[in-house]
């Protein structure tokens, strides 16, 4: 789910199993942080194409905040930055129907 921001159906897009995707909009939006909090680890996808620039950043954009992403979720589950980059590294696997490579 693409900038998911629907929280009322959050329930069903959890229950089906879609990941969700997150982007630089995490790191200031309660909403998205919501929403992220409840996926957790098992459902969820940074984003890498951020064309607009952010006003509450300071107007920066693109794929060089995936790493704050990666930062921010791994503040919302309490896990580490490491645990938090391989357990979207995983789920990107799974969406693109690779097996992931020890």
């Amino acid at each position: 789910m693409h900038w998911f921001q629907d929280e009322a159906m959050l329930s069903e897009v959890i229950r089906r199993g879609y990941f969700v995707s997150f982007g630089p909009s995490l790191l200031y939006s309660k909403r998205a942080q919501r929403i992220a909090a409840r996926c957790g680890p098992d459902q969820s996808l940074t984003e890498t194409d951020s064309p607009v620039p952010y006003g509450p950043l300071g107007g920066i954009h693109g794929p060089a905040l995936v790493a704050s992403v990666v930062f921010k979720l791994a503040e919302i589950w309490r896990m580490s930055f490491d645990e938090t980059g391989l357990a979207v590294l995983a789920n990107v696997s799974r969406y693109l129907g690779r097996a992931e490579k020890g």
